[in-house]
């Protein structure tokens, strides 16, 4: 393992900070995390419950849970499978909705979206907020342009219906 100030030194990065985190404690500052992104990760989490509930108290409100995961037909053997309906669950059961799934506009990943459930912070159920947020993303690591290609994107709600952009 490598751990992040041997990173920081070998690449000259000063603002990072290494987290050494657990499964059922991430150890991130309280309300400090706009976006929480796990590429590859969900689907090796053997308890994926205590690792949702404890990022929630490190999102701002309307912060959000972003994870790209491989479709069911391309996991490995040894780990889970994520499928809309696991991951609605599981994100159920440690207080998130599963607010988005886009569905092939990566080869062989699904991105699934997860926001708090909290009555009292509106703004965490923003939907307009998904889509912009990706899109800056993408255009923040040399993806796809943040215009033009955005149309492409299949964003679907729980019910299979397409949130209002």
């Amino acid at each position: 393992m490598i751990s992040c100030p041997l990173i920081s030194s070998v690449a000259g990065i000063s603002n990072v900070e290494g987290i050494t985190g657990l499964v059922d404690d991430a150890r991130f500052p309280k309300n400090s995390l706009d976006l929480v992104f796990m590429a590859y990760v969900f689907h090796h989490v053997d308890k994926p419950v205590p690792l949702l509930r404890s990022l929630q108290s490190s999102l701002k409100p309307g912060g959000f849970v972003a994870m790209a995961e491989p479709k069911p037909e391309n996991t490995e053997k040894s780990a889970r499978m994520l499928t809309r309906e696991r991951v609605g669950q599981e994100a159920k059961e440690a207080g998130y909705q599963l607010d988005a799934v886009i569905e092939d506009r990566l080869k062989g990943d699904n991105i699934f979206i997860l926001r708090p459930i909290v009555a009292d912070a509106p703004e965490s159920q923003d939907r307009q907020n998904v889509r912009p947020a990706l899109f800056r993303y993408r255009a923040r690591i040399g993806g796809t342009r943040a215009h033009g290609s955005c149309n492409k994107v299949r964003v679907r709600q729980k019910n299979g219906s397409r949130p209002p952009v």
